[in-house]
């Protein structure tokens, strides 16, 4: 069992993919190194996979895309029209006002950030929508979201275990060379 090596310009691509990354880490790395930042985890991935294989940097998707300004850059209300969507601290309190402190930005709500949207809907309209994706089944948890995948599959495979259980498992499978897979996990048992 190797232990993790530190993300720096000096680790090789094949440590970098083998070991699992918090995107805060990704983000640090790219900014250290003068590349784009921005996007998703798997995004961060793929341009630090390039910078250490070539030197060079792999522009974000969204460089070149010309937003001129977010709908949460002023007030957002039932009536705000849903044009350049984004899941930022702004829109997380006005849906956290309508709809309690147990909100999170679900699958749903991430799709209007992937896109430009034509304005027919009002957040009205997604407060709506979210409540009824929260009625729907589970759908299938994106890739980059590794830890909420492997706790959906420890808790199926050990519904008597705890949070506390489920974290030490984590922080096992994550700290190791190879995938953060349950199946990971219990292969190093």
């Amino acid at each position: 069992m190797q232990n993790r090596p530190e993300l720096s310009q000096k680790i090789s691509v094949e440590d970098f993919k083998n070991f699992y990354w918090l995107k805060r880490e990704l983000i640090a790395f790219c900014r250290a190194q003068k590349i784009p930042s921005q996007g998703s985890k798997l995004d961060l991935a793929q341009r630090i996979e390039v910078f250490l294989s070539t030197g060079g940097a792999l522009q974000s998707k969204s460089a070149n895309k010309s937003v001129p300004f977010y709908d949460s850059d002023k007030e957002i209300t039932m009536q705000t029209r849903v044009v350049y969507y984004k899941n930022d601290a702004k829109t997380r309190a006005f849906f956290v006002a309508h709809l309690g402190d147990k909100f999170r930005f679900n699958a749903y709500l991430r799709a209007f950030a992937k896109q430009k949207n034509d304005g027919k809907l009002c957040y009205g309209d997604l407060i709506q929508g979210y409540k009824v994706s929260l009625t729907l089944p589970k759908s299938d948890i994106e890739q980059q979201f590794e830890y909420n995948q492997f706790q959906r599959d420890f808790y199926k495979n050990s519904p008597d275990k705890t949070q506390l259980a489920c974290n030490r498992a984590w922080k096992l499978v994550k700290s190791t060379r190879g995938g953060c897979t349950y199946e990971d996990y219990v292969k190093l048992l």
